[in-house]
């Protein structure tokens, strides 16, 4: 009894360790994302997902309701995983209504880090970036990625979409880029000027899809089902075991 005990305690033992390494994997796999509006006249707010001003409850929906210097009317929301894409297959949505007071510029960034893995992108890959909506001033979008994983960061362009001027637009950029490694970030940046009183709205959307250069690392979700094996493997050895010894 003492020795099954003891392989018990150490199968058991084994199988922790692995889930909770497979837990804190999970947990690195989201990470969280960011909006930031700044305005020319000296407005500036800053939300985290799930964070005290995020206005949205849901992880990976950031929300912001709010108003800044020069623009009394901001709604602002960005989506990205677990709601859309993945660390793997990176996908952003960005949509806003702003209205402004005055003359001015108000720019808005939504940015996440941790995306890819030692593979996914190492070949390459390929960006879409489009965005439409309505407009009394001008509207541009540009989206980023940066390879030292820094939230906000400006580093590389890839989608360049815009100016539009007054009225109705809508408008799409595609390309492709070079291997990169392992963990980036990546932040969309849409840009409103107003002459004067007036409302702008629109709908911004990117993603990335990678060529590996090697075996792919698991997304959570099979890492949560490799963890569901772990243990009932462990229960299956110790049991077997436990009927042997039994026997003998």
């Amino acid at each position: 009894m003492g020795i099954i005990s003891q392989s018990r305690r150490s199968l058991w033992g084994c199988v922790s360790v692995a889930v909770i390494s497979m837990f804190v994997l999970v947990d690195n796999a989201q990470a969280v994302s960011m909006l930031r509006l700044s305005s020319s006249q000296g407005g500036s707010v800053t939300v985290t997902d799930q964070g005290a001003n995020d206005d949205n409850s849901n992880v990976g929906v950031t929300e912001f309701d709010g108003s800044l210097t020069g623009w009394n009317v901001n709604i602002t929301t960005g989506i990205t995983h677990p709601v859309l894409g993945s660390s793997l297959s990176p996908e952003f949505d960005l949509n806003s209504v702003n209205v402004s007071q005055s003359a001015g510029t108000l720019t808005i960034a939504f940015t996440e880090t941790d995306f890819g893995n030692s593979s996914a992108f190492a070949g390459g890959g390929g960006f879409f970036a489009a965005i439409g909506g309505t407009t009394v001033g001008t509207v541009s979008y540009q989206t980023y990625l940066d390879s030292a994983n820094t939230p906000f960061a400006q580093t590389t362009l890839l989608g360049n979409v815009g100016p539009f001027g007054t009225n109705a637009f809508s408008g799409t950029d595609s390309g492709s880029f070079a291997g990169l490694n392992a963990p980036f970030s990546l932040t969309s940046v849409v840009t409103i000027t107003h002459s004067g009183a007036g409302i702008s709205s629109f709908d911004a959307n990117r993603s990335l899809t990678g060529t590996p250069g090697g075996a792919p690392v698991p997304e959570p979700s099979s890492m949560l089902l490799l963890g569901s094996g772990l243990l009932g493997l462990g229960y299956w050895r110790w049991n077997k075991k436990k009927e042997t010894a039994t026997k003998e």
